[in-house]
């Protein structure tokens, strides 16, 4: 029986396996929902499965938003998961594929140039399947690339496309060069038969090629992130243009130019956009990048923080990271360091010295140009050709410690056993830096305290309280001030909810008695006055204040049973179904031919109502020969607050103006109020008033006129 032969396909499995557990477990609370983006393109989703249309790009204030995730998200709301943090599934999902991308996209990038001496020589297959291996297990744990690719935005979109566009090219130049060389095969015995030679027949790839450019241009809807991909596509191209043979030169530009125009026709919609309105194009990059290139020196300080922030410092952002660890942790730094000394000494006679150098400059960029540095959501795609270079030296101390202690002139046959017993210390050690970081991100990171602050779970936790509240019976009011933006994550979950949003400077519901807490959250950003109004009301209230990061909110909680305030100017009027006037407080009992009377009348709701009906007041009763000088028809609080969402319990002020006539007789008019329903015009019964008419009006009061 032979034993079992650890093999690369079987690390890349694993490390598959460990990519998607580290990226799915516990997705939508390690960390808690939700970031502000995440949540914006579940809202942008939803919207286009309600009506679906085609988007390139979204106008907002923050620069703009892109369309790639939008439609990403909503492909997974259509399969029924319609969550809050919606996006991380595409995000995640992407995050996991990039680990068995890594390893066929360095497997093919590896069989282009030599590793063991820099020589033109390809990579010994094995050795090259390691290293890709490698790769893709370091992807696979990688805590900042673990927890950017679980977090449902555009960035954790671009490494997927990065390695899928590289890989297609590097299979495409190879599958030229194969092409050519079986034909030239098929043709020798043909010559030496005294055939007819023929020009060989190369079968261009153009699948390979056509694929790299649609994915790159698909990624041009991905946001800034994704923009380097085309400038590594365009390294990468010339860089094998120049090394391919020179018979196979037109082939290859050939495909190229496949790929330029297979990106070209995908990324048109947003050109065209873009042409139309270009200042679109780099407001989002111009927000995030206004300070490197206005403050002197702030270019070369990003320069330091980046790179010490690959094996010292790290990111002290919760959102991309565990705060504090630097991308590589010493295992890694150890192959880092290694690996870097073998490209920068091979850096004139290996192809892939130099791409893999290249491709980490370009990806390193982001972060140097950023407001921010180190940005490690920003250096995302650094992480691939990062760990490329780590497998590239944990390899070569392998291969450095393993077969030859001689040559090093290490002769005793004990320290010689030592010696080779480095590579088994190299493997555990590998294995420690997986339990480590795992470890780090399983245990750690979800116990970290500013997590909930860091994704914005304060307004998530505060919305999902109230609308339990809401579902129990209680009474919630949320304030929403139309001037500015809402708090997205009620703008998200709100809806359909028995949660009330108001504008409480336009129209604020009082409890008056109700039987179970009433709740009141008022965004304070814009509007002042009515936590004060609420705490003089019911002094026995508690008010807790919290940020909600767009806006700072106080929860105001009115004890059950409580009651409510008094009108200035009491009255009583009880019409069905339950709409009982209590009284009224205006500008004043006399009035000025030509002008307005400014009124508030007081509505306590004795029973939940279900349908909206229309308030009136007429001035003069039009009864015994009297005529209506004056008029009001409406529904109550400007139509912010109507009647269908009035609840037993409530106590609604409904403030307007009546205006009279120039020609107005001087005197007294009776107010009179009612109410009836829309479009029949029938009137509520009237029950009982202090002053009723027999046609379901009660008179509630009394005006002078005056020229």
């Amino acid at each position: 029986m032979s034993l079992f032969k650890l093999r690369p396909i079987h690390l890349v499995v694993a490390a598959t396996l460990v990519g998607v557990f580290l990226r799915f477990y516990h997705l939508s609370s390690h960390a808690p929902e939700a970031w502000f983006d995440e949540i914006w393109f579940a809202m942008r989703a939803r919207e286009m499965l309600a009506a679906p249309q085609f988007v390139v790009f979204y106008r907002t204030s923050w620069g703009g938003g892109n369309a790639l995730m939008v439609y990403l998200t909503a492909a997974v709301q259509w399969l029924g998961f319609t969550g809050l943090s919606s996006s991380r599934i595409a995000s995640a999902a992407l995050g996991a594929v990039s680990v068995p991308l890594a390893f066929a996209c360095f497997d093919e990038v590896l069989r282009g140039s030599g590793f063991q001496s820099g020589s033109v020589r390809s990579v010994q297959p094995r050795l090259r399947r390691w290293i890709a291996a490698l790769a893709a297990f370091i992807l696979s744990y990688l805590i900042y690339w673990v927890v950017v690719s679980r977090v449902g935005t555009e960035p954790s979109l671009a490494p997927a496309a990065t390695l899928f566009c590289v890989w297609q090219l590097k299979r495409a130049r190879r599958l030229i060069e194969e092409s050519t060389t079986k034909t030239q095969r098929q043709e020798a015995p043909q010559r030496n038969l005294g055939g007819t030679s023929r020009r060989a027949f190369v079968v261009n790839p153009s699948l390979n090629f056509a694929l790299a450019g649609v994915v790159a241009g698909l990624a041009q809807y991905n946001g800034p992130h994704a923009r380097f991909i085309l400038p590594l596509v365009g390294l990468i191209g010339l860089h094998d243009l120049f090394l391919i043979p020179a018979p196979l030169r037109r082939n290859y530009i050939v495909g190229l130019s496949l790929a330029a125009l297979a990106g070209l026709v995908v990324v048109a919609p947003l050109a065209l956009f873009f042409i139309q309105e270009p200042h679109w194009l780099v407001a989002r990059a111009r927000e995030a990048t206004a300070r490197s290139f206005t403050q002197q020196g702030a270019l070369w300080e990003n320069i330091k923080a980046s790179l010490i922030a690959y094996n010292f410092t790290g990111s002290l952002d919760s959102l991309t990271n565990y705060p504090g660890l630097p991308v590589f942790d010493p295992i890694q730094s150890i192959g880092f360091f290694v690996g870097h000394g073998w490209v920068l000494w091979n850096l004139r006679r290996s192809a892939v010295a130099r791409e893999l150098l290249g491709w980490e400059i370009l990806m390193t960029l982001p972060s140097l140009i950023a407001n921010d540095a180190p940005s490690f959501q920003r250096m995302i795609g650094y992480g691939a050709p990062g760990a490329a270079v780590v497998a590239v030296g944990w390899v070569v101390l392998w291969q450095w410690f393993g077969p030859h202690p001689r040559r090093l002139g290490v002769w005793n046959l004990g320290f010689a056993r030592c010696w080779r017993a480095v590579p088994g210390i190299l493997a555990f050690g590998i294995f420690a830096s997986f339990a480590y970081q795992s470890y780090m991100f399983l245990v750690k990171f979800p116990r970290l305290s500013v997590l909930p602050k860091a994704y914005l779970a304060v307004p998530v936790n505060t919305a999902r309280e109230l609308i339990k509240r809401a579902e129990a019976g209680e009474r919630v009011f949320v304030s929403r001030n139309p001037e500015d933006d809402d708090v997205i994550s009620f703008e998200y979950l709100f809806p359909g909810t028995p949660v009330k949003r108001l504008d409480f400077r336009q129209c604020l519901p009082f409890s008056d008695g109700r039987p179970a807490r009433s709740n009141y959250l008022v965004l304070t950003k814009r509007d002042a006055q009515t936590v004060p109004i609420l705490y003089q009301t019911y002094p026995t209230a508690s008010i807790e204040v919290e940020s909600m990061w767009q806006d700072s909110g106080s929860w105001v909680e009115v004890p059950a049973g409580i009651s409510g305030p008094r009108p200035p100017n009491p009255g009583h009027a009880s019409f069905d179904p339950g709409l009982t006037f209590v009284g009224y407080e205006w500008s004043g009992g006399t009035v000025q031919a030509g002008q307005s009377l400014f009124i508030t009348l007081w509505w306590k709701v004795e029973a939940d109502m279900t349908a909206d009906y229309t308030s009136f007041v007429h001035v003069g009763t039009g009864l015994d020969g009297t005529t209506v000088v004056a008029q009001r028809d409406g529904q109550p609080c400007q139509g912010l607050f109507t009647t269908s969402q009035w609840r037993a319990g409530d106590l609604v002020r409904d403030s307007f103006a009546i205006t009279f006539p120039p020609d107005v007789l001087p005197g007294d008019y009776p107010l009179v109020t009612g109410w009836y329903t829309f479009p029949s015009f029938t009137r509520l019964s009237l029950r009982e008033a202090d002053h009723a008419l027999p046609d379901n009006r009660a008179i509630i009061g009394v005006v002078t006129v005056r020229k």
